[in-house]
């Protein structure tokens, strides 16, 4: 049995998963969640901030694709772009198309909406006044919606006498958290869905089976198809590869029949590459590359994998039936002078 039955979620771990809602992590989350009939607990204030991030994101990518057309005009003669990318009609389209799919996510679980009526303003003064978490200094001042939710989270499990999880990146939940037995601490959505699964034991040993035998993950991944692009407009890439990889942490979320699990990892992947400095003229558009560089780079990456292990024996991987990343595509950050 589970050690918590109602989960909640941060806005931070949304804002990690870059709001991809059919991300391995939280796809993997959602079908732990739906067999074992975990709830998810929504303060309003939560659904609020991440409604607010989602709008926030969907104008920055109208900005992003304004600036790619400023760059380039003669991108205008695609049929796939727009060029009228400031249109507020076209803005509100994006954004109801970001909250559809906030909206699809939330439907796929059992959801428990908190009010304010469950707030304790006395107390969040006190958190307020001590500087406590979710408060600090600074910027950490002004932490109210975080505050609200805490409370809302702590009086909601106190009146019906159960354990919530909470999954935050936010080291101030963790700390808040401390302060209620009824609030249990995850640092990652993986581990979360991980301590759902029904046999602990057995995962245990699942999980050291697989990281005596990392190399097999890690092989798959040094020979995965990643396309890279880099920061500067002003720059192109050529010869790209990747030159060592390595999984930092894996977590097992689904069991697909005794042998075959499902898990997701953390990982790393270090890339070197050839870069041209690119330069256009009016007005054929023709490129002048000045001067070549090698660049090396490092990107954190996320992934999941279906792995099947020795029949009768948890010993190692058998085999790797599925393999795939969340970010294939890789945005190269190091500049040509490092």
């Amino acid at each position: 049995m589970s050690i918590v039955t109602h989960i909640f979620l941060d806005t931070s771990i949304f804002d990690g998963q870059q709001y991809n809602f059919s991300s391995a992590t939280l796809a993997s989350f959602v079908g732990a969640a739906d067999d074992l009939g975990v709830w998810l607990v929504l303060p309003d204030p939560t659904e609020r901030e991440v409604r607010r991030h989602i709008s926030d994101r969907s104008r920055d990518a109208m900005r992003a694709l304004n600036e790619a057309y400023r760059k380039a005009p003669f991108l205008s003669k695609w049929r796939h772009f727009q060029n009228r990318l400031s249109n507020r009609d076209e803005l509100l389209e994006v954004t109801r198309i970001a909250l559809s799919e906030w909206a699809d996510f939330v439907g796929q679980l059992k959801v428990i909406r908190l009010g304010y009526d469950r707030i304790d303003m006395p107390m969040i003064m006190d958190w307020y006044d001590k500087a406590s978490a979710p408060f600090g200094t600074g910027k950490k001042r002004k932490e109210f919606p975080d505050a609200f939710a805490i409370a809302m989270l702590a009086s909601y499990a106190k009146s019906e006498g159960i354990r919530i999880g909470v999954v935050s990146l936010d080291p101030d939940f963790k700390a808040a958290c401390e302060n209620f037995s009824s609030l249990v601490y995850f640092e990652s959505l993986p581990h979360l869905t991980e301590s759902l699964l029904s046999n602990p034991s057995r995962v245990l040993a699942i999980k050291a089976a697989i990281v005596a035998d990392l190399e097999k993950l890690e092989s798959r991944l040094l020979a995965y198809p990643f396309s890279f692009y880099y920061f500067d407009d002003n720059f192109e890439l050529e010869d790209s590869r990747v030159s060592r990889v390595a999984i930092l942490g894996i977590a097992i979320v689904a069991a697909v029949d005794d042998d075959v699990w499902t898990l997701t990892f953390e990982a790393t992947v270090e890339s070197e590459h050839v870069v041209h400095l690119q330069e256009w003229f009016d007005p054929e558009y023709a490129r002048y590359d000045e001067e070549e560089y090698e660049v090396r780079d490092e990107a954190a990456i996320t992934g999941s994998a279906k792995v099947a292990l020795v029949k009768g024996d948890i010993s190692g991987i058998r085999a790797i039936v599925s393999f795939d990343v969340d970010e294939p595509e890789i945005r190269i950050t190091c500049p040509v002078d490092a």
